[in-house]
């Protein structure tokens, strides 16, 4: 019984999809595997920077909401210059500096309207959050098709190479049979067909994994 283990993307077209999503992150002999491709989709992807961003955004509206609640305070200050001190008998009457300042702090006490605005920037954090976690499973689940599809690409390129070989096989057995005049040629004919057939097959599959390889690529960023 054969025993199902991780499940990785290699050969040749690797390097051509790495090359999309990083420079040197992977190579031929690197396997991407399942948990490698979603990673990647998580931190490259723009969509999930967004979603991140977006949480952000909602946490400064929440801070926003409440320095409704917060004391007011007002300062001010003010200095008179003058070219010299006035002194009268010998005593300074008015400095050459005269400066002043004062401070006010309002604590209100009760704002009614600052209520509903808290709760509702609170709301709508917990709403980008959950939205981000949404976001972001999605794209996981989008890396995680593409990457199965790309896979299962390979196993079809696989497949069609064995078909190949098989129809070599029997091209050769037929045609050494025709040689040895066991055989009528028609036979012969009829492998060549099959055997074309496969060597079409093989080029529209080759085909297919690289579209594949090129839309994972794009996927991950």
């Amino acid at each position: 019984r054969e025993e199902v283990g991780p499940r990785y993307l290699h050969g040749p077209l690797l390097g051509l999809a790495v090359a999309l999503i990083a420079a040197s992150a992977h190579a031929e002999d690197h396997p991407l595997r399942l948990d490698e491709a979603v990673q990647l989709v998580l931190a490259r992807n723009e969509n999930a920077k967004i979603a991140d961003e977006q949480v952000v955004v909602a946490d400064a509206a929440v801070q926003k909401a409440r320095t409704a609640f917060l004391p007011i305070i007002t300062a001010a200050g003010t200095d008179t210059a003058r070219p010299k001190s006035v002194e009268k008998a010998g005593v300074v009457v008015l400095p050459a500096n005269i400066g002043t300042g004062s401070g006010i702090i309002a604590q209100p006490l009760l704002n009614a309207s600052a209520f509903p605005l808290l709760r509702q920037a609170e709301r709508l954090l917990d709403a980008q959050r959950a939205s981000t976690v949404d976001a972001k499973r999605l794209l996981a689940f989008s890396a995680a098709v593409q990457f199965f599809q790309t896979l299962s690409a390979e196993e079809v390129l696989e497949a069609a190479r064995r078909s190949a070989k098989v129809a070599k096989d029997n091209l050769d057995d037929s045609q050494a049979r025709v040689d040895a005049q066991l055989n009528s040629s028609n036979d012969v004919t009829r492998a060549q067909l099959d055997y074309a057939n496969t060597q079409q097959q093989i080029a529209l599959s080759e085909g297919v994994v690289q579209r594949a390889y090129i839309q994972l690529g794009f996927v991950l960023n």
